[in-house]
């Protein structure tokens, strides 16, 4: 048996807020593998206070008496807790074994650390449910994220810390909606209590995001990751190197290595060339001119290539062993501009220069 704790902001059943945490939780407990020891609560989808009282009722009424709900740190920082001495005994008690899926704010996982500085050493893995690496557009909109976003400090520290993390970004959860229909056809069975429960208590979440995104179901977010944490196999798993800080984290944004060295990269290809006479970097109007102009008339010519972020290339001064590249015929009013451009990038040139 996995030695597994939930930390989550479990608002199963109130109304108004999501209901994932606790779909979640069923999912644990409804998997044989999955020994659930306890139960851990934070903020997130709503205040500690409620998430806490709510979490208490949730595990009774799917028959869990025997599950213990530990309070957690009602604001970010905060590592004096019921739920973070908890995590940091329980590390200490099944070092090596305990597993943890964070699908709340991150903080209890901090306050466990300062507690006990082996924790996260202790821990066996740690799935996260939150972040994004593009901007969360849902129903045409681009939504905040949540759960990093709440304690960047502690997001950090547990990223940083060595440890097996996991995590399931919102824009992976983006691929899978849940749809009334779906549920209609596969909690059908009535006879079930977990059934009848799970249909009583998400009908208004449906209602919800159609009245409010107008989209016909729902994003299973922890769900999604409870599933990856007992069944991996049915991912495709990427291993990335991030280049995480805490001003980005105060978005729940995760910076792709591989992405931010590309940018760094492309800027010095930029700023190299334009002080070398190579190219000129196009100007507003320069680059309006260019996305106006004809395709139509073109042919082979000897120019800089195109340099990362800057559209169409530019024509600049000789370069020697310049890559061949499509010319386009460019307005007059184009032309000026260029000249334009290359007068004012040569002269600022000659003064760095003298």
């Amino acid at each position: 048996m996995r030695k597994i704790i939930h930390d989550c902001d479990c608002t199963f059943g109130i109304n108004g807020c999501d209901v994932d945490d606790g779909l979640a939780l069923l999912y644990l407990l409804g998997d044989p593998e999955a020994e659930v020891l306890g139960v851990t609560t934070t903020y997130g989808n709503n205040t500690l206070e409620k998430v806490y009282e709510n979490t208490k009722k949730f595990v009774k009424k799917i028959g869990h008496d025997e599950l213990r709900v530990y309070k957690g740190g009602a604001t970010p920082g905060e590592t004096e807790s019921e739920a973070a001495h908890y995590l940091a005994e329980m590390a200490e008690k099944y070092a090596g074994e305990l597993e943890i899926l964070v699908t709340g704010s991150v903080t209890n996982l901090y306050g466990a650390w300062k507690h006990n500085p082996e924790f996260f050493h202790q821990v066996k893995s740690i799935v996260l449910m939150g972040g994004t690496t593009e901007p969360l557009i849902f129903a045409k909109r681009e939504m905040d994220e949540l759960n990093f976003s709440c304690d960047p400090l502690a997001t950090y520290a547990t990223l940083t810390s060595g440890t097996d993390v996991a995590v399931i970004t919102g824009n992976n959860c983006l691929k899978v909606l849940f749809t009334r229909e779906e549920y209609e056809r596969e909690l059908s069975d009535l006879s079930k209590g977990v059934v009848r429960l799970i249909k009583n208590e998400t009908d208004y979440w449906f209602d919800n995001n159609w009245d409010e995104y107008g989209i016909p179901g729902y994003y299973n977010w922890d769900a999604i990751a409870a599933a990856y944490m007992m069944h991996p196999e049915l991912f495709e798993i990427q291993r990335v190197d991030m280049q995480l800080s805490t001003e980005k984290l105060t978005k729940g944004r995760l910076i792709l290595a591989e992405d931010e060295t590309k940018k760094q990269a492309a800027r010095k290809m930029l700023r190299a060339a334009c002080f070398a006479g190579v190219i000129f970097p196009a100007c507003g109007s320069c680059a309006t001119a260019a996305r106006q102009a004809p395709q139509s008339r073109r042919s082979t010519s000897t120019r800089p290539p195109a340099v990362p972020g800057h559209g169409m290339p530019v024509p600049a001064g000789r370069a020697r062993g310049a890559a061949p590249v499509l010319a386009w015929q460019a307005p007059p009013s184009l032309g000026k501009c260029m000249r334009r451009c290359a007068g004012d990038m040569t002269n600022r040139h000659r003064r760095r220069v003298q």
